[in-house]
């Protein structure tokens, strides 16, 4: 079955990617892609306070050893390569059920958005994750036997590259719930993967580094949490350096402090707001000085075109989102929803959203399709929706990626 559009995706992304590679360029690794890329064990026990789930590391020192260069090219060409197969899976998925026009919609979402191509340069997970998420919310509205197994594994390596794959390890054990008269060996089967999955990432870090469990920066992010909502009008830079430097010295992160229930719903407020806001963390923390030495950083300048689509891409696409929610299927909506509430609990760097773009953009040309057929209901549910994302952005407290 020939796909035009999905094609046509393909090659937009691929000469997308190049250009952007050329143009950028990044000569400098940047946080945690450091430690994603570094292999010497006693130096990362040195520097490190928390332990992550290795998969991704993994991959990025492969794809190093294959293709060694100064830039880390090898690596970088890997993560744009599995963002190009995001565009790709998610304008086929909607071509495929929804035909050609709601799949444009789909592709352009994805081909405008700046943000995520200049983050698939880098070598962080977030990529691969909305590559994992995608796959198994593609399965979900057919859901049959046969997928059992492959959404067990799917969500399997999902929990191997970043911990928040939990997620989907639950939903990969819940759905086959669903099915009637399921063997009891398929039905347990994700239970099994799941635990097996735990275990060997508890095995790996606790041979590497001593410590039992598959990841410890869930509670590391909690604790960052905790001094934002006692450091007021902190930055996220500062609230994780304020917590790195704490658990060093073997200190709690913050004074013990109580907060109002209104204060902590206005703190929920402001993390769900730097998911769908402006664009923050390559603005502040990567173009900011030049942190990444990109080597022609001008073409993202505020005023131009690619400027602005960086800035206000994704937010532009939410609120389209918010207003077709209730046109969706309805599981790959549920597993949007349950997503974005997981990306708003540990949230320390919004580049954690473009994890959920691949998703939104589906569910756009999904929605689009039908929204010539559309009810008086869903069209109102759907203003309300945008309604209240729009109050959130307005009215929640901001957070800044990084102080200038």
């Amino acid at each position: 079955m020939v796909l035009p559009v999905t094609l046509a995706a393909i090659v937009a992304t691929i000469c997308l990617q190049l250009w952007a590679g050329f143009a950028l360029r990044p000569g400098r690794l940047v946080g945690d892609e450091t430690e994603y890329l570094e292999n010497d064990t006693e130096a990362l026990q040195k520097r490190t306070v928390y332990v992550r789930v290795q998969l991704f590391s993994a991959l990025v020192r492969l794809a190093q050893v294959i293709w060694s260069t100064p830039r880390q090219t090898g690596p970088r060409v890997v993560v744009s390569a599995i963002s190009a197969v995001s565009v790709a899976l998610a304008t086929g998925v909607v071509e495929t059920s929804a035909g050609s026009l709601p799949a444009i919609v789909t592709a352009c979402v994805l081909l405008i958005s700046v943000e995520r191509v200049v983050l698939a340069l880098h070598l962080w997970p977030d990529g691969v994750m909305g590559l994992l998420v995608l796959a198994i919310a593609a399965l979900l509205p057919d859901y049959n036997a046969q997928q059992v197994i492959p959404v067990a594994l799917l969500a399997a390596v999902g929990f191997a590259i970043r911990v928040e794959g939990a997620v989907l390890c639950l939903i990969a054990v819940l759905m086959p719930l669903r099915l009637a008269e399921l063997p009891l060996g398929l039905a347990w089967m994700p239970v099994w993967i799941t635990l097996g999955t735990f275990a060997l990432l508890s095995v790996a870090n606790g041979l590497r580094f001593g410590v039992w469990l598959p990841d410890s920066t869930i509670s590391f992010n909690f604790s960052v949490a905790r001094t934002e909502l006692t450091l007021r009008n902190a930055s996220v830079t500062d609230g994780i350096r304020h917590t790195l430097c704490a658990r060093r010295n073997g200190a709690p992160a913050t004074d013990a402090q109580r907060g109002t229930a209104l204060q902590a719903i206005m703190f929920l407020a402001g993390r769900i707001r730097m998911v769908f806001c402006v664009e923050s963390f390559v603005t502040q923390s990567l173009l900011a000085n030049n942190r990444a030495s990109y080597r022609n950083p001008d073409w993202l300048a505020p005023q131009r075109i690619a400027g602005k689509a960086l800035r206000h891409s994704f937010t532009v696409s939410m609120l389209t989102l918010a207003l077709l929610m209730p046109l969706v299927p309805m599981q790959m909506a549920a597993l949007f929803v349950l997503m974005l509430a997981v990306y708003s609990a540990v949230l320390t760097r919004s580049r954690y959203r473009m994890a959920l773009l691949p998703l939104a953009a589906t569910l756009i040309g999904l929605g689009a399709a039908k929204l010539a057929a559309a009810t008086q209901g869903q069209i109102s549910a759907g203003l309300a929706l945008t309604a209240f994302i729009g109050v959130i952005l307005v009215f929640a407290p901001k957070r800044a990626e990084r102080n200038a």
